[in-house]
């Protein structure tokens, strides 16, 4: 509980720095943390980054994240797809060198293709309906196309 309370309280006193598109904003993501000894700690988002962050959010299917729970990387591909591939116009091919740098800058080689093709086969096991994506490990990259939202009847912005 103390640990627990020093990164509270250092997240409180943090500014962050969120770029999105062509922007980049840096917020107090923290309002308020209050430690009122009994019931225990509350942190207040900011208006400023609650308004960014429901700008921006991308709501996700429970059910598919909580079968790729087993797997952090899994998890994390799942999202990056469902953030992206609704907005895709037209089929965007992405090299392993720009996915590993979006990933994993800590694999090197092989080795992040390997675990990313097995973390990205799980999430479209989930992913539903199932997105079209064009390529192999051996070969230069992945192709990506659009696909559909994962929630549907909510309006997304592109």
């Amino acid at each position: 509980m103390a640990r627990l309370s020093q990164q509270s309280r250092a997240l409180a006193a943090s500014i962050f720095s969120l770029g999105w598109q062509r922007t980049t904003d840096s917020v107090k993501p923290i309002k308020s943390w209050i430690d009122d000894g009994k019931l225990g700690q509350t942190l207040v988002l900011s208006d400023d980054f609650f308004k960014i962050l429901s700008d921006r959010a991308v709501p996700l299917d429970v059910e598919a994240m909580a079968r790729l729970r087993h797997s952090a990387f899994a998890l994390d591909v799942y999202v990056w797809l469902a953030s992206r591939l609704y907005k895709v116009k037209k089929p965007q091919f992405l090299s392993w060198s720009v996915l590993q740098e979006q990933f994993a800058d800590r694999y090197g080689g092989y080795e992040f293709r390997r675990d990313f093709v097995n973390a990205l086969s799980a999430a479209m096991a989930v992913y539903h309906p199932r997105p079209k994506i064009d390529g192999d490990t051996s070969g230069p990259g992945l192709t990506f196309s659009s696909a559909p939202p994962q929630v549907r009847g909510i309006k997304y912005r592109r």
